[in-house]
């Protein structure tokens, strides 16, 4: 049986990793009074709506509403769960957690069954990068959301 971590674990994780220097590592902030802007790694644009805030250690964009805490941008950023993102976050400040707090439970795989589920993760969290970071990927997200609209707009006249 899986231990879940202890929030009080989970606390200190996060109180160990700042927001501001979390983000710094995958977007360039600037200082504007007492927050920090960039531009918004979660979708495009040209001028920064991306805020951090040192002081709450909370994140929010104006352009498309994402918003949280560390972990929650880690685990948007990484595709990772809840779990994975605290593990990364403790792996990136050093600190320690017992291996029954973070296995997860579930049925056991054959090697081969376990690098085709690798596989699958791996192409997943690269087409959702293609998808969310590049032009092409921007207009064929566009593409799929006007199909799935009009789909939409003709099962209601139907």
């Amino acid at each position: 049986m899986v231990n879940r971590i202890p929030q009080e674990k989970i606390d200190e994780i996060t109180q160990n990793n700042n927001i501001v220097d979390v983000i710094s590592d995958y977007i360039k902030l600037t200082k504007k009074g007492r927050n920090y802007f960039g531009l918004c790694p979660f979708h495009g644009e040209d001028t920064p709506s991306f805020s951090v805030s040192p002081e709450k250690q909370i994140f929010h964009c104006f352009g498309c509403g994402k918003g949280g805490n560390v972990t929650s941008f880690v685990m948007e950023i990484e595709n990772l769960s809840f779990v994975e993102a605290i593990k990364h976050l403790a792996d990136k400040s050093g600190d320690s957690l017992p291996d029954e707090w973070i296995r997860q439970q579930g049925p056991s795989y054959s090697s081969e069954e376990q690098n085709i589920l690798d596989a699958y993760e791996w192409s997943n969290k690269l087409f959702h990068h293609v998808l969310k970071h590049t032009k092409d990927g921007k207009d064929a997200l566009t593409t799929l959301k006007i199909e799935d609209f009009l789909k939409t707009l003709s099962k209601s006249f139907n």
